[in-house]
């Protein structure tokens, strides 16, 4: 993912900072804008993380019930499962970051390309 980031970091124009969240949000924006089948990809992907953020809270809640209950299976249960989510969410992230920086990367050499080409 590093070296997706690391591509285009410099030809991301981010106004304030230059960070890697910035980054991501700009070159999210420019997808947006410029690529409707791309976009649909990213937000398809954005959405299965969302769920596993979702479902990672869930368990954790559902664990505090069974810690309140005193159930020693639901609680090692409910946390091995709020473990498992928060590893989905964690590399759906990460996966998402590294195909709109890739997307990012394949837009503006394809868009430098086609400025070159009379």
């Amino acid at each position: 993912m590093n070296l997706y980031y690391k591509e285009v970091e410099t030809e991301v124009v981010v106004p304030v900072v230059k960070d890697r969240k910035a980054a991501f949000n700009r070159a999210y924006a420019y997808i947006r804008l410029n690529s409707p089948s791309g976009i649909l990809e990213i937000d398809r992907h954005v959405a299965e993380y969302k769920l596993f953020r979702a479902l990672t809270i869930v368990f954790l809640v559902d664990s505090g019930f069974a810690i309140a209950k005193h159930d020693g299976k639901h609680i090692a249960a409910s946390l091995v499962l709020a473990l498992l989510s928060w590893y989905l969410f964690a590399s759906l992230v990460c996966w998402t970051q590294q195909m709109t920086f890739e997307y990012y990367a394949l837009l503006t050499a394809a868009n430098r390309k086609s400025a070159k080409t009379p």
